[in-house]
Parts: C-alpha cells; sequence; structure tokens
C-alpha cells in the first residue's frame, strides 16, 4: 500500500469513528475532520476517486451503496 492510499484508508477510518458516516470524494479531498487537516489536501477529486478503486482492488476497502450513493467503508480483517 502506498502511502497516499494508506493515507486516504486511514481518513475514512477516522471520519467513520468522529462522524459515523462515510466521508464523500468531496470530503477526501478537503481531507479536514472537525476543522482540522487530516490528510494532505487534494485538488483532483479523480485522484482520490483513483486511490479509493485500487484500495477496493487490494481489498482495504469494501464500496457499498445507500439509496443510490455510493460510499467506501474499510474492510473488516
Amino acid at each position: 500500500m502506498t502511502d497516499a492510499q494508506k493515507e486516504v484508508r486511514d481518513f475514512i477510518a477516522l471520519y467513520w469513528e468522529v462522524k459515523e458516516r462515510h466521508p464523500s470524494i468531496r470530503e477526501m479531498c478537503k481531507g479536514e475532520l472537525d476543522g482540522k487537516q487530516i490528510m494532505a489536501r487534494r485538488a483532483s477529486k479523480n485522484a482520490i476517486y483513483e486511490i479509493v478503486l485500487r484500495l477496493v482492488e487490494k481489498g482495504h476497502l469494501v464500496q457499498d451503496w445507500h439509496k443510490n450513493v455510493t460510499f467506501w467503508r474499510v474492510a473488516e480483517p
């Protein structure tokens, strides 16, 4: 897993712990949680989406849907 992939995976896990919901791609791009910068800000939603897709392919994240909204959660060990 690359540093960027680990950063995104950890952000998704922390976001769930704090907010009890999964972050959107836009929220992942911001990299903020409760006003604090948790991970590097990214200008491109496509860059985050590509990282998320690689994490799904590698089994680190699970892609799911709720009411036609896609979200990603950390895979169970």
